[in-house]
């Protein structure tokens, strides 16, 4: 192998690997953001979705805890006027060990911080305090769903109809900053990538040139 054809094939690797290095860093940084609050998007509405189509069956409880632990989403069923039917986040698994902590669909709510019933001393979640205006908002939607951006979260409504024919109110939301202690954690872990490519790319240019 000649010392030409040698120095060629680093220039290509050192070429290559700064392409790759630079779209990690392009992805990693700048996008990983944005990729993250689409995914998150489609995960909320997706997730209501199912909510829906399953909200006659008899375990739709089951699958509200299921999907809000699976994607980190805080769910409420209310009826029409707001009254806490059932809710459920990421939480909800450890709440449930706790003593009188049961929950059913059509019993008992967690609306202890609601300011509109204050009257069950089981419950741990109140209403979002952005839940009067989401609630008007559905209420003036033709199509009978709403989603929107509430500050660092993504919040998707539609109307429902649960088992016994009973209309309800599905409220589900996410938070789309999620991913900053994250980015700081990939910025660091590229930065030690990229110091640890130039030193082996470098010491493999000494060996090429003796």
């Amino acid at each position: 192998m000649t010392k030409s054809f040698r120095n060629k094939l680093w220039t290509y690797f050192v070429i290559f690997a700064a392409i790759i290095l630079s779209l990690l860093w392009i992805l990693q940084t700048v996008f990983l953001q944005q990729f993250y609050n689409r995914m998150m998007i489609r995960n909320i509405r997706s997730a209501a979705e199912e909510i829906v189509e399953n909200s006659r069956d008899e375990d739709l409880d089951d699958l509200i805890d299921d999907l809000s632990v699976k994607d980190s989403l805080l769910v409420y069923v209310t009826d029409e006027d707001g009254y806490v039917l059932y809710s459920s986040d990421s939480y909800k698994s450890y709440f449930r060990q706790m003593p009188h902590s049961g929950m059913g669909m059509m019993g008992m709510g967690m609306r202890w911080n609601n300011p509109r019933h204050q009257d069950n001393p089981v419950d741990y979640l109140g209403l979002p305090d952005n839940y009067d205006h989401f609630l008007r908002e559905l209420q003036l939607s033709d199509s009978g769903t709403i989603g929107y951006q509430y500050e660092n979260h993504y919040v998707y409504g539609s109307r429902l109809v649960l088992n016994g024919d009973e209309p309800a109110v599905l409220y589900v939301s996410g938070t789309l900053d999620a991913v900053g202690a994250t980015a700081s954690i990939i910025r660091v872990q590229l930065l030690w990538v990229t110091v640890l490519s130039l030193v082996i790319a470098f010491r493999s240019e000494e060996h090429t040139s003796e």
